[in-house]
């Protein structure tokens, strides 16, 4: 999955393991400044990817420190959408309830 933000993009990457399970990393691409928190540093050209996770409650964690459901979904998996598409709406309806 690619959601698109100013100047860059936030990548969920999904491959299978040894294990036949589904491996997630984060990526960021591009100087993705309007995703940058403080800690984050300098915005310059950023291209990083986190250490891999192994569920998808641990990919979300990944996501959800960026406002991924308020950007551009520029790509999603097919196999992937309907189970992407059930968090967004989620984290969307979470966000008008308060």
């Amino acid at each position: 999955m690619k959601v698109l933000a100013e100047g860059g993009s936030v990548t969920l990457l999904r491959q299978r393991g040894a294990d036949s399970g589904w491996h997630y990393a984060r990526g960021l691409y591009g100087g993705t400044t309007a995703l940058l928190q403080e800690e984050d540093g300098d915005a310059g050209a950023i291209q990083s990817r986190t250490a891999g996770v192994s569920t998808w409650a641990e990919a979300l964690t990944l996501l959800d420190r960026y406002p991924w459901t308020m950007l551009h979904c520029r790509e999603v998996d097919p196999e992937f959408r309907e189970q992407v598409w059930t968090e967004v709406t989620r984290r969307l309806g979470e966000k008008g309830g308060e």
